[in-house]
């Protein structure tokens, strides 16, 4: 049977025993869905390329290192990383000093 068919606690679990294949296949299966929320939250493409990468680098660490529970299903998982990504760096954002350009000036002068 082709994994396509597969469910999702069968490819993690095919996965953690070392089938790379079956990873790919959880991306392509939710690479549009998580992609989407991502962009329509941050509103810019190299931000959710960003944070989107970062997301399954979270994925890929937590089953690696076999911290995964299926309590659910993967999808709304992976969706609150990317939810929690996003909403670190609307925080990290929050706390950075703006600096506005100051007319007739450089703002290296001040």
């Amino acid at each position: 049977m082709s994994i396509r068919k597969w469910c999702d606690s069968d490819l993690i679990a095919a996965y953690a025993t070392g089938n790379h294949d079956c990873l790919k296949e959880l991306i392509t299966r939710y690479q549009s869905k998580i992609f989407s929320y991502i962009i329509l939250t941050v509103k810019d493409k190299a931000l959710a390329e960003d944070i989107f990468q970062d997301t399954f680098f979270k994925i890929i660490n937590t089953l690696r290192s076999g911290n995964y529970k299926d309590e659910g299903k993967f999808v709304y998982w992976a969706m609150r990383i990317s939810h929690n990504l996003i909403m670190d760096h609307f925080r990290k954002a929050g706390r950075m000093t703006k600096v506005e350009p100051v007319e007739g000036g450089d703002v290296f002068d001040h």
